[in-house]
């Protein structure tokens, strides 16, 4: 493999849609029991872990640290949002249904916001 493509999945963090995923109350205590299980090659065993961020660190006090930074803010800020999904870009660009269908709300359907609503003129008829 090329030098740079490791370089570029090296780095690589949790994207903020998986981590919105991961914040859900039904998934966070699974996640969190998940990456903080020992494991010798992350840093301080993978014992402090930061759910939001996505990072692991050496101690408790370099958590406690992050958690009052701005990127971790930052992080939480731009969480505080539902992530852009394919069925909203398909509804912009005009492709697929008029209604948007989402298992995320019991009814099946999810209003959007008012900027996003179309209402259509009507056209006056030609009797």
């Amino acid at each position: 493999m090329p030098r740079c493509s490791a370089l570029k999945t090296k780095y690589r963090k949790r994207d903020l849609d998986q981590i919105y995923e991961d914040l859900k109350p039904e998934n966070a205590s699974k996640r969190l029991r998940e990456a903080t299980e020992i494991d010798e090659e992350k840093p301080a065993l993978g014992q402090h872990y930061c759910l939001s961020c996505g990072k692991y660190f050496c101690d408790k006090s370099a958590l406690e640290t992050h958690t009052k930074g701005k990127p971790h803010k930052r992080r939480m800020r731009n969480l505080e949002s539902e992530p852009h999904c394919q069925e909203i870009a398909d509804w912009a660009a005009g492709v697929g249904s008029r209604k948007l269908e989402s298992e995320h709300s019991p009814g099946g359907t999810r209003p959007l916001k008012a900027a996003l609503r179309v209402d259509e003129p009507s056209l006056p008829s030609t009797d």
